[in-house]
């Protein structure tokens, strides 16, 4: 059936290639072998994603709402959008569509990344991992520069806990649609207005939402999950999912969301309330909730550091450009740039967590100021000034292929204007 949700998310789809189908064939193998997966064959399309999250949650769903699924009352898809965001929207014919950003996935994924790195440790090797006054400081700098591509934040994390990472943003994407989804249910559902006062507000349905999603993830966790480490981590996904965005509603990223969103502690006791009610007895829910408080722990040091951020990261940006700048002086002093110790020396600047619009920022004029020079012909720039920015200007060519994709791809971008 067609619906006006069905029609919607149609046509968001279309109104940009998805960044899945950039991916490149060679990396989908190259990232395979990394995880000793097997080889995919493809990539999903843009609604796959969603769809997934949908089949683990649908045996748990009233038939009022697998009907809607089916028959398109109730549309689902993953859009191309780099704001990291999952939304229900109500149409009048009654249709609902739930969106998922392609953001969401990728930001929660770089947020999940030093998570595990801190909280997931191998007996063989204990050490490696993060420190949580670490974690925090880099939780900060990836909720700071979330809508960014990033060179960084540079820190220890082993296969093993990247697998762990993409398991812990997957599950928090099945959280956030299950919230989503539950407020189709508050909607929909005779029974659930039946049960719930006469008025309920904005603030009290997201409430309710987060219990029933609460339930509908850990229920599919235990159809799903043989290992009971996983219902940990299934639980520990939905507080981190929501530990994220509290960090991007305090930093004013959320600030439309902010005022119907309940305060923080209400979400997380509403949430253990309704974990509490899916465990056995206190042992298995004191058990569960392990991993959750870690992550609360590592978010509540990353809170701290918010109120100056703004300051301290444009002292330190300041910072960042005087290094690369001093870097490239003292590489390019004889004929022959120091490659060798250019490509050492700045892997550790470029590894801070600086976006991309920032580096470019600092490099883009290297590069721009040798052509300017190069072309002008004007008497301002000595046969020694156009050499010495020929020098630098080589310094940062010699970093493609020798650093990381996002370089090349900033480096062949700014080069590319002068072929």
């Amino acid at each position: 059936m067609s619906t006006q949700a069905s029609s919607f998310i149609e046509r968001r789809k279309q109104e940009q290639d998805h960044p899945l189908g950039k991916v490149r064939p060679e990396l989908i193998a190259e990232i395979a072998e990394e995880l000793e997966l097997p080889v995919a064959t493809g990539l999903p399309d843009a609604i796959c994603r969603v769809q997934m999250v949908l089949r683990d949650l649908r045996p748990l769903l009233p038939e009022s709402i697998i009907s809607r699924l089916d028959d398109g009352r109730i549309s689902a898809a993953e859009i191309c959008e780099h704001n990291p965001a999952v939304y229900v929207q109500t149409f009048q014919d009654g249709s609902y569509g739930i969106v998922m950003t392609s953001a969401l996935p990728e930001y929660l994924y770089r947020v999940a990344r030093p998570l595990s790195s801190a909280l997931i440790r191998l007996e063989s090797n204990p050490s490696m991992g993060l420190e949580l006054d670490e974690l925090a400081r880099i939780l900060s700098e990836i909720v700071w520069w979330q809508c960014e591509g990033s060179f960084g934040p540079d820190y220890e994390i082993s296969k093993h806990q990247r697998i762990y990472a993409s398991e812990l943003a997957m599950r928090a994407q099945r959280f956030l649609v299950a919230h989503e989804l539950a407020h189709v249910m508050c909607d929909v559902e005779d029974k659930l207005r039946e049960e719930r006062p006469e008025a309920v507000g904005a603030v009290e349905e997201e409430l309710v939402c987060d219990y029933i999603a609460v339930q509908l993830s850990m229920h599919a966790s235990l159809a799903r999950d043989d290992d009971p480490n996983f219902h940990m981590l299934s639980y520990a996904a939905a507080e981190f999912a929501l530990q994220s965005w509290s960090l991007l509603e305090r930093l004013g990223d959320r600030a439309a969301d902010a005022g119907t969103h309940p305060a923080l502690p209400d979400r997380l006791a509403a949430m253990r309330r309704a974990l509490r009610d899916c465990c056995e007895d206190d042992a298995a829910f004191e058990q569960i909730v392990l991993v959750a408080d870690l992550i609360d722990s590592a978010f509540s040091r990353a809170a701290d550091l918010l109120p100056d951020i703004e300051v301290r990261f444009s002292a330190e940006a300041n910072a960042f450009a005087d290094d690369i700048h001093a870097l490239l002086d003292e590489c390019s002093l004889e004929d022959v740039p120091d490659y060798a110790r250019f490509r050492e020396e700045i892997r550790p600047i470029l590894g801070r967590g600086y976006p991309v619009k920032l580096v470019e920022a600092v490099l883009s004029p290297v590069i721009d100021g040798f052509f300017l020079a190069n072309r002008s012909g004007s008497p301002e720039f000595s046969d020694e000034e156009i050499k010495r920015r020929f020098r630098r200007m080589k310094l940062l060519y010699s970093l493609q292929g020798n650093y990381s994709k996002p370089m090349d791809t900033l480096l062949e971008c700014v080069f590319s204007r002068y072929r």
